[in-house]
């Protein structure tokens, strides 16, 4: 086992899923608001950040270059089921990969054969569970989604992660800022021979 044992990965992202509707929209508005305040995306004219759901899902499209509009993340909500299957499609695209991304809630124990840190943070905690290390409650705090990953052509997967889900971490910074690096899907996957699939 590479993880640490009775670590539970996903804590944070599990205790975001009790919480009400309000908390979860707040939260994602305070991560809007502080990547406009440091530049990463302009500022909408109105100021105001709609988080995505049934009712204003057809207005997307019109609005999508003023960023204002946030995805909810939640664990058991539908944002990060839609996240991977968005993955799972890049990487169809990319790598002619057919994979299916499930979202987790929390993983407790799991022999961490193989993952990828979806970003820099991600890459970081999944480093240190790599190593064996507890996680703090800050870096438990800021983990946002947890997949499994499982090849449906397994024959090009690497021999040392063969029949193993491959774990999927994305998680914000400190700063309370998500960056998401996808490339780190088509170098970080198990692939044995990459130019095979491509």
């Amino acid at each position: 086992e590479h993880f640490a044992r009775g670590v539970v990965l996903g804590v944070g992202v599990a205790e975001r899923a009790t919480s009400r509707t309000a908390h979860s929209a707040w939260t994602f508005r305070s991560v809007l608001e502080e990547s406009r305040r440091r530049g990463l995306i302009p500022n909408t004219a109105a100021g105001g950040i709609d988080v995505l759901n049934e009712a204003n899902a057809e207005t997307y499209w019109g609005r999508s270059d003023r960023f204002d509009m946030a995805l909810d993340l939640t664990a058991g909500r539908r944002g990060l089921d839609a996240l991977g299957k968005v993955l799972a499609k890049w990487i169809a695209h990319l790598v002619c990969a057919e994979v299916e991304i499930e979202p987790l809630i929390e993983a407790t124990n799991v022999s961490l054969t193989w993952y990828v840190g979806l970003d820099a943070e991600a890459t970081r905690i999944g480093d240190a569970l790599w190593r064996g290390a507890e996680l703090d409650e800050a870096a438990r705090q800021g983990i946002v989604g947890l997949y499994q990953l499982f090849f449906r052509n397994p024959e090009i997967v690497l021999d040392e992660a063969k029949g193993e889900p491959i774990y999927l971490i994305l998680a914000m910074s400190s700063g309370r800022t998500l960056r998401m690096k996808l490339q780190n899907l088509v170098i970080g996957l198990p692939i044995a021979h990459l130019e095979a699939v491509s």
